[in-house]
Parts: structure tokens; C-alpha cells; sequence
């Protein structure tokens, strides 16, 4: 178990309301919508797997609740695609949190959006993980990297692992405590 993980409870109101988001955008992209967004989702199917997707949501509010910011507010829940991060914390970090679920050992970073990585306008990158023996809405915030030492220490999958080949990971034991997050500064675009 990674040391430095940190649980959050999400109110069943606002899960029912990541569960309501993931299923418009369900239908968002069934009906054509956000192309760009849905061909970048490769083939683990993501823009029709409800339960991915709100999990998705889930990991935002928690670290939005975690940083004593409004998920109603700061979470991005339109349904195009956002500028490259999921929330803003209260210092100026742009932070894009990844959620996978609990048994995964590894923060990801999908394959299918490896060119993007640059263009992204996040500074750090937070894991969290949802176990789905857990209570609902309770979502564990493992740690963050930031956007230079996620791209300078990723290991490459080569698919051994149950990964496709050329994802992006790092293993989430690796991730620094997300309290650190507090007082980190940014410094002419990058984190330091």
C-alpha cells in the first residue's frame, strides 16, 4: 500500500452527480460529439464505460474537497474536452488527477495521448485510486509528480505488464505525499 495515500469521502449526492455527468457524456459521444476527444480514447472503450468515467469525476471532487475547493465549481463538467487540466489549486497549480481502480499499481498516462503530453497545460500530475469493495464515493488520493519528473522517470510499458505497449507509468509507491502540493510554487511555467 502506497505510505502516503490519503482517503476522501465523496457525498453521495455529488457521486449520483458524477454518475449523471458520465452518463450525458456517454450520450454526448454517441450522438457524435467531442470527436477529437473520442478518438483519442483508444481501445479500452473509456467514452462508453459509465463506471470509468465516473470514477473519473469522483477522483476530481476528492481532490477538490482534499484542496477546501468547490467540486459544484472548480471541477471541469462540460462536456468538451478541457484545456489540458481537471481542476486549478489555490496556489495556481494545474493539476490533471488520474483515478484508476484500487488494484492498480501504477499511475497512467494513456498511450493514445503520448504526443499531446507537452500541449497540456497541467503542472502536476495526482493519482488516485477507487476500490470497488470500498464505501461508495471513498477515494484514496495516492500522491502527485510533477509534469518534468513524471515525463523524466516513466517506465515504458512493453505490454508484459497488462498494460499496452508504450504506456506511460510510473508506479504510484514513487508519488510524493499530495500535502507537499500545498506549498509548492511555480517558478516561469514549471513547478518547483
Amino acid at each position: 500500500m502506497n505510505r502516503n495515500r490519503k482517503i476522501v469521502s465523496v457525498e453521495q449526492q455529488l457521486v449520483a452527480r458524477c454518475s449523471g455527468w458520465a452518463h450525458s457524456l456517454i450520450a454526448h459521444y454517441a450522438a457524435g460529439g467531442s470527436s477529437r476527444s473520442r478518438s483519442r480514447t483508444g481501445r479500452w472503450g473509456a467514452e462508453k464505460d459509465p463506471v470509468r468515467l465516473t470514477n473519473s469525476k469522483i477522483g476530481e471532487c476528492a481532490v477538490a474537497i482534499y484542496f477546501g475547493l468547490e467540486p459544484l465549481v472548480d471541477v471541469h463538467w462540460a462536456m468538451f474536452a478541457d484545456d489540458g487540466k481537471d481542476l486549478s489549486l489555490p496556489n495556481g497549480i494545474r493539476a490533471d488527477v488520474k483515478t484508476t481502480p484500487g488494484h492498480y499499481r501504477k499511475l497512467l498516462w494513456s498511450l493514445e495521448v503520448n504526443d499531446l503530453y507537452w500541449q497540456k497545460t497541467f503542472n502536476v500530475l495526482i493519482a488516485c485510486s477507487i476500490d470497488s469493495m470500498a464505501a461508495p464515493g471513498e477515494c484514496a488520493i495516492e500522491g502527485f509528480i510533477t509534469k518534468e519528473d513524471f515525463f523524466r522517470t516513466k517506465q515504458i510499458s512493453d505490454g508484459s505488464d497488462g498494460l499496452d505497449p508504450d504506456t506511460w507509468n510510473v508506479p504510484k509507491t514513487d508519488l510524493l505525499d499530495i500535502e507537499r502540493l500545498r506549498t509548492l510554487e511555480i517558478r516561469r511555467g514549471k513547478t518547483g
